[in-house]
């Protein structure tokens, strides 16, 4: 039996799939040689089947690497390392300390991280046109061994790749990926302490209240509101040239835009910058039921479309460099308007790409 977790999705150009699969150990086969005879079955266990029956074979690179025997017990491997650097007769008592502490915090952080729970690598590319490949890179752990922060940091499961509803018609790149900031925010700390450097734990058990002072919201609650889903989205409209004076002789571009989205469960840090807005003339301010936004106009005589603004909507806070793009972003995700996934191109770019994952990017030929 075969049982394998993909968690983890690219669009790119050139495509790319990462994936985190999980299987369990399926009965060896004798392989059969280009001669015709019986090919060597190897006498350590790989997960050269898990992970080959992913990637695709006859294109430019098919590459697969076990890694059971380098990182397999990597943390009793350092361990021993440190404690022969430490019992060298040049080595003081007081350097054998501190690579004592290096050495510990390295054996943690590997233990922790998961990586010494990678049974194999796989990498495969492969014409789907002349000059455009499809690419994959398969990183593989067995069942049962993915306690690591590397398995839960980037998303524990694959999901539906919900923000391709957000993109414009006119993007050009996009980017959204998992992360657990809370999680990693517990890492580092757990780390910090095991480094045993004062100076480093007193500024992690100040960053709260330096936090605070700074921003005026607690670090704590900030870290609550956010949902774990982040991305980017730049686009161009070629329907909006804009002149750029550069040289003797101005240059014609389509209007750029750019967003930063991430998904929040609170208004914790909208309601602050809604606070530092209140009172200002230039800022304009939007409150319906699926829209909270704020916009700074700019008096300025400016080539670009350039209007600040900060919105809340559903289950993403968005930054964009104008309200334009967020009502674009919002009129797609809704359906009123067509997005980048009803164009051709996403149709080419998409070809085998699965329907779930943590993350994905593209980038068009535009």
């Amino acid at each position: 039996m075969n049982l394998q977790k993909s968690i983890g999705a690219k669009i790119t150009l050139p495509l790319a799939v990462l994936a985190l699969l999980c299987g369990c150990q399926k009965q060896e086969k004798p392989v059969v040689s280009s001669a015709g005879g019986a090919g060597i079955v190897s006498a350590e266990k790989t997960s050269f089947d898990e992970v080959t029956s992913k990637l695709d074979k006859g294109g430019n690179l098919y590459l697969y690497l076990s890694t059971e025997q380098v990182l397999g017990g990597l943390s009793a491997k350092m361990s021993g390392i440190s404690n022969f650097i430490g019992s060298l007769p040049m080595v003081s008592s007081e350097q054998s300390q501190t690579v004592g502490k290096v050495f510990n915090f390295a054996n943690g952080w590997i233990k922790d991280s998961g990586i010494d729970q990678i049974s194999g690598v796989g990498m495969s590319s492969i014409a789907r046109e002349p000059g455009f490949y499809y690419g994959k890179l398969i990183v593989h752990h067995y069942p049962g061994q993915n306690a690591g922060a590397i398995w839960t940091l980037l998303g524990k499961k694959p999901h539906p790749l919900q923000e391709l509803d957000l993109l414009p018609e006119t993007t050009v790149f996009a980017m959204f990926s998992d992360f657990d900031v809370p999680l990693a925010w517990k890492d580092i700390q757990k780390h910090a302490e095991q480094l045993e450097t004062p100076a480093v734990t007193d500024a992690l058990k100040q960053w709260p209240k330096v936090f605070l002072d700074k921003t005026g919201m607690d670090f704590g609650k900030v870290l609550d509101s956010l949902g774990g889903n982040y991305g980017i989205i730049f686009t161009l409209d070629e329907q909006k040239m804009v002149s750029l004076p550069l040289g003797s002789a101005p240059m014609d571009v389509p209007s750029p835009a750019l967003a930063i989205i991430a998904k929040v469960n609170s208004d914790v840090i909208f309601k602050r910058v809604d606070e530092l807005c209140k009172g200002n003339p230039l800022v304009v301010r939007v409150d319906s039921p699926d829209l909270k936004m704020r916009t700074m106009t700019i008096p300025l005589p400016l080539p670009l479309e350039l209007r600040p603004s900060i919105a809340r909507s559903g289950d993403y806070l968005i930054l964009a460099t104008s309200d334009t793009l967020v009502q674009d972003i919002l009129a797609v995700k809704a359906g009123k308007k067509k997005g980048f996934k009803s164009t051709a191109e996403f149709a080419r770019l998409s070809q085998g790409i699965p329907a779930e994952g943590n993350n994905f990017s593209l980038v068009t030929a535009q």
